[in-house]
């Protein structure tokens, strides 16, 4: 897991405004809230339903991270590729994890069969 800070215009770090790499997944945190959450080769966008434009600097930094400005976040949300959700209920973070988790335990799986049949390559 790498964090980060966004960058304010002299290239300092601007405190509580984080992005968080979690393997495939980008993660937008504004103070203690999970505003937006990405996955790599991915179109799909997951906005926090109640902070994702809580002020105006949350706004600002999530803009940055998603570069995109407001229009663009309503059309592509009628487009289907961007959903709201609660990303800071516990159960939405720990499904989040979970699902990961499971796909890696899977993949962890898939890659056991195949050295089990073919062995090591």
């Amino acid at each position: 897991m790498i964090v980060s800070s966004f960058k304010n215009d002299y290239g300092k770090p601007r405190n509580n405004q984080y992005i968080i790499g979690f393997q495939e997944y980008k993660i937008f945190q504004s103070y203690n809230s999970i505003i937006a959450v990405t996955k790599n080769d991915s179109n799909y966008i997951l906005l926090d339903e109640k902070f994702h434009n809580y002020s105006a600097t949350t706004s600002k930094y999530l803009y940055l991270f998603l570069s995109m400005n407001r229009k663009e976040i309503d059309f592509k949300y009628k487009q289907g590729y961007i959903r709201y959700c609660d990303l800071n209920q516990y159960e939405t973070a720990y499904n989040l994890f979970v699902n990961f988790i499971n796909e890696q335990i899977q993949e962890i799986h898939n890659k056991r069969s195949f050295i089990e049949v073919f062995g090591a390559v």
